[in-house]
């Protein structure tokens, strides 16, 4: 399936491109931590758009939408506009990649600052109706909470329990909605619905989102390529160990069936010509009970005389009871047919 470009000029507030544009303006996103927190915050030391955390060349690298830092906090702020089961893992894995990132700048452990992990989510993380969740760690059987530091919130733009501020559930209501034709009565949805518009107008800022945009497109195409070549190779090795033992189960079956069917032609030859051999020695037996010469027998029988004699000298020794099994048994020893 190919990558989908939204037009630029209809991007709505939860698509990341525009989030970053609007949440990258200061006075914005500074408003918005005052009304989610419910404290003053004096200054905003550092905003980065899109900030690269990476470990190492050997781990995932880490891409935050909105880092910023005031003295002694660190928030980053996530838009999320699908649903992720791993959320919470995710969660976890931001932390410790802006835990390591505080560590390079020199900090020591009792120094690091205080970090808020928030994710604003286009749906209902737990399907509870709660426009914001918080995560509380305690120590169990201390009886007391866990004080490393850190905290995880999430806002749900679907939600039916409005346990934040009032400003704080306008923005989500226009990041679920899109409507920018209600008329908000907090500055933070005011501003960031005059930002959007703002954002939507501006033509070098649509050449960087395309561009971005095409990027991804042909990543997209690049990877969705590599994994039809990569399903085709796999599919056709696959195809080709299920088609050769299919092959080997059909070959088995057919040769069993046509040695079975060959088995019996031979096996009925075999009793067949036995059954002949059998009659003809019991007749030669007969005959020499009366006396009669090898000659004489194989003119009566009309059978050649190396056919005959053959069976005279063997049948001899079992004289004068002529068992003719026995005969035949030895008959085969000494010459198989």
């Amino acid at each position: 399936m190919s990558y989908h470009i939204q037009p630029f000029e209809t991007l709505p507030l939860k698509h990341y491109f525009m989030f970053g544009q609007v949440m990258q303006k200061p006075d914005i996103c500074q408003l918005f931590l005052e009304e989610l927190f419910g404290w003053d915050i004096e200054k905003i030391e550092y905003v980065s758009r899109e900030k690269d955390i990476t470990d190492s060349f050997i781990s995932r690298g880490i891409r935050l939408d909105i880092y910023v830092r005031n003295p002694n906090k660190v928030y980053n702020i996530e838009m999320q506009a699908e649903r992720e089961d791993a959320l919470e893992r995710r969660i976890r894995y931001y932390q410790s990649g802006i835990d390591r990132e505080e560590l390079r700048r020199g900090v020591p452990y009792e120094e690091l600052p205080e970090t808020f992990i928030i994710f604003i989510c286009d749906y209902d993380p737990f399907d509870a109706g709660s426009a914001l969740y918080e995560r509380e760690m305690f120590w169990t059987f201390a009886k007391r909470s866990c004080d490393d530091g850190t905290h995880a919130i999430l806002l749900n733009s679907h939600y039916t329990n409005g346990n934040v501020s009032p400003a704080i559930l306008e923005f989500l209501d226009y990041i679920r909605t899109d409507d920018d034709a209600v008329e908000y009565s907090s500055s933070l949805a005011k501003r960031a619905k005059e930002q959007v518009k703002r954002v939507r107008l501006d033509k070098e800022v649509g050449e960087k989102y395309m561009l971005i945009e095409l990027k991804i497109q042909k990543a997209e195409r690049e990877a969705e390529r590599r994994g039809t070549k990569i399903g085709l190779e796999r599919g056709e090795k696959i195809g080709l160990e299920r088609g050769e033992k299919i092959g080997l189960e059909k070959g088995e079956k057919i040769g069993i069936e046509k040695g079975e069917k060959i088995g019996i032609e031979k096996g009925e030859k075999i009793g067949i010509e036995k059954g002949e051999f059998l009659h003809l020695i019991d007749q030669i037996c007969k005959k020499l009970s009366k006396g009669k010469s090898i000659s004489i027998i194989a003119d009566e029988l009309e059978e050649d005389v190396s056919v005959i004699e053959p069976v005279c000298k063997i049948a001899k020794d079992f004289a004068p009871d002529y068992d003719v099994e026995q005969i035949y048994k030895a008959l085969i020893i000494k010459e198989p047919l």
